[in-house]
């Protein structure tokens, strides 16, 4: 019974241990691929290091992985001689560089490798020309990192109201604690700064106006001055381009009237010389039915003048026909033996 009883126990204790390894390598596929990091050359000293929002100037070569995880093709680099200067964030970086990059010193090299569902990156034609697939790859990042600028939220620093708008009044306050800036030229400088910022020109410089390489806003007040002034411009525009529109309208019905009235002069006109044209070729065909007619009736008179004369000759000769000539007594013979 004691036998049994313990080969029970190591067949139970052997399944338990089947049952974690199994589970371990299920874990082991199934669990997320993350950044990997390889110190290549480490300062002796490390004053100050790559955290979020930090300035980083650095030069890269960026290869893919081979099948057997060596450094294969690379696909891009910095310039010869040349580096980069980015804020260390996700908005500025690839996030697996931005990963791999911070807790990294001044004047470190590193390898940053990548897993392709983190990098996420597309292959151009040139890359796909040369036989470089690095969205099918992982890829790895040799960066030697030699310049670190701390990130110091000016925006923040300088909005002392914390009301998120910065005025003229702040900005020459800030010059003026940082003493880099001669007293009588303090409000010059922070004018000339001011008008740099203020974009909109609404006497206030919010977050998103301050924003630039060198100066990050991470503020999320909202700025209540230059909101209700912007909220009053977006008001006057929207009246002003109302004011157009309907000016514009105006201007188009405008027109409209002064074609309509032009197209009907023109046809009241056209309409006219169509009428004194008719008009003019009535007059034309009763003076040329007129003359017809007056020569007709000329013919007509001429014709019985004619006639008249005619008839007149005709019975001129009829009647000297007819008539008896006239008896001359000396003509008479008188037979004498009938007198007698």
């Amino acid at each position: 019974m004691r036998l049994s009883s313990t080969f029970f126990t190591l067949l139970v204790l052997t399944i338990v241990i089947m049952l974690a390894l199994s589970n371990a390598e299920d874990t082991s596929t199934d669990a997320p691929r993350t950044v990997r990091t390889i110190r290549d050359v480490i300062p002796t000293t490390c004053p100050i290091s790559v955290q979020h929002n930090f300035f980083v100037t650095f030069s890269y070569t960026a290869h893919v992985v081979t099948a057997n995880n060596t450094v294969g093709a690379k696909f891009d680099e910095t310039a010869l001689y040349t580096t980069v200067t980015l804020q260390a964030n996700e908005r500025q970086m690839l996030t697996g560089l931005y990963r791999g990059l911070l807790g990294t010193c001044l004047d470190e090299s590193r390898k940053i490798i990548i897993p392709k569902e983190i990098s996420k990156l597309k292959s151009s034609p040139e890359m796909k020309a040369q036989g470089i697939d690095v969205e099918g790859s992982d890829v790895v990042f040799i960066v030697n990192v030699i310049g670190i600028e701390q990130f110091v939220d000016l925006f923040d620093t300088t909005d002392t109201n914390r009301d998120g708008c910065l005025t003229i009044d702040e900005l020459t306050a800030y010059i003026k604690d940082t003493g880099k800036v001669p007293s009588h030229l303090i409000d010059a400088a922070a004018e000339k700064l001011f008008l740099a910022d203020d974009k909109n020109g609404d006497g206030y410089v919010e977050c998103s106006e301050f924003r630039s390489k060198k100066k990050f806003c991470n503020s999320n007040t909202l700025c209540t001055h230059a909101e209700a002034i912007r909220l009053e411009r977006l008001r006057k525009e929207r009246l002003e381009r109302e004011r157009r529109e309907a000016a514009r309208r105006a201007e188009e019905a405008r027109i409209a009237a002064e074609k309509a009235r032009i197209a009907a002069e023109k046809a009241e006109a056209e309409r006219l010389e169509a009428e004194r044209i008719a008009e003019e070729k009535r007059a034309i065909e009763a003076a040329r039915l007129a003359e017809e007619k007056r020569k007709a009736e000329e013919e007509q008179r001429r014709a019985e003048e004619e006639q008249a004369r005619l008839d007149a000759l005709r019975e001129a000769e009829e009647a000297e026909f007819a008539a008896p000539e006239p008896i001359n007594p000396d003509d008479i013979e008188i037979d004498e033996s009938e007198n007698q």
